[in-house]
């Protein structure tokens, strides 16, 4: 994509997310995500185009991680993330998936920062990944996963929610912003450019499909997309949004809850009645060109 097109679409996606989050009567974190995965993927997919489907999904009941080291296990179980964004492509080449992973914190000074001494819990399980254990995850308590590398990636980032507003843009003032994880957070990226960098495989990373042997973070994704998956079939009131060629997007979550499973769908949906899950934005590209 050529920068003119770039700059035009970073424009228009960034207009769409302060367009979601007009006239919210509360500004707590919740809302703030309630509103971009409910909201924004009719606009997001209006802008891509129609290669494109978009939907999304607002789970509160958030999975947390219960650190298995001795040394750590005196700290909080930390929330896993706020928000997850999926992208999927489809391509006579095969399938591809990107995943961005983000914990949401509201901030005065996106270019400073610091974490509380109350969310150190947070800021080791996204520098550090040790060892940890699902809780408040429905049917997956007590399994355990070890994300390698143990060390902070483009996978897991912070999204700071600017309050004051007072850093201007070519496009306008955003309210969302992207930050490596860190003791101080400085805003690298705002989240509409961010959203393209994952389309582009820029930032993000890369998971593998439930057919192949999985690394532990794709594993992770695949957990998280299946309880979602899951709450949303069983809470229709959990606020799964789709657009009119939204079906790609109810296939795709049939597809998690079936993917290289013994169990029928059924049987998968009623392990839990409690709306277990993290927010999703997901996003499918079907591509007809061989590139």
């Amino acid at each position: 994509m050529n920068w003119i097109k770039k700059h035009q679409l970073y424009c228009d996606i960034h207009y769409a997310i302060e367009t979601c989050i007009t006239g919210l009567s509360s500004k707590q974190e919740p809302d703030y995500i309630a509103a971009l995965v409910t909201r924004l993927p009719s606009k997001l997919s209006n802008i891509l185009g129609r290669q494109y489907n978009v939907g999304g999904c607002f789970i509160h009941q958030k999975p947390c991680a219960k650190f298995c080291n001795p040394a750590l296990q005196h700290y909080k179980s930390p929330e896993i993330g706020d928000l997850l964004i999926v992208y999927k492509e489809n391509s006579p080449k095969g399938e591809l998936y990107n995943a961005l992973l983000l914990q949401a914190k509201k901030t005065g000074n996106i270019y400073n920062t610091t974490i509380s001494a109350g969310d150190t819990h947070q800021l080791i399980l996204y520098t550090r990944w040790p060892r940890f254990q699902y809780c408040r995850a429905g049917y997956l308590n007590g399994q355990e996963r070890s994300i390698n590398p143990k060390t902070i990636t483009t996978g897991a980032q912070y999204l700071l929610i600017d309050e004051n507003k007072f850093y201007n843009t070519p496009c306008g003032h955003h309210t969302f912003w992207c930050a490596y994880a860190d003791e101080h957070l400085t805003a690298s990226k705002s989240l509409a450019l961010q959203i393209i960098n994952l389309l582009e495989f820029q930032t993000g990373r890369p998971f593998v499909s439930k057919r192949l042997h999985m690394d532990h973070w794709s594993q992770m994704i695949w957990d998280l997309l299946q309880i979602s998956a899951n709450s949303y079939f069983n809470r229709r009131h959990a606020g799964f949004n789709n657009t009119p060629r939204g079906s790609e997007i109810m296939d795709f979550f049939t597809e998690i809850c079936n993917q290289d499973s013994n169990q029928d769908l059924n049987q998968v949906l009623n392990q839990d009645k409690e709306n277990y899950g993290i927010s999703t934005l997901l996003i499918v590209r079907n591509s007809q060109e061989q590139e």
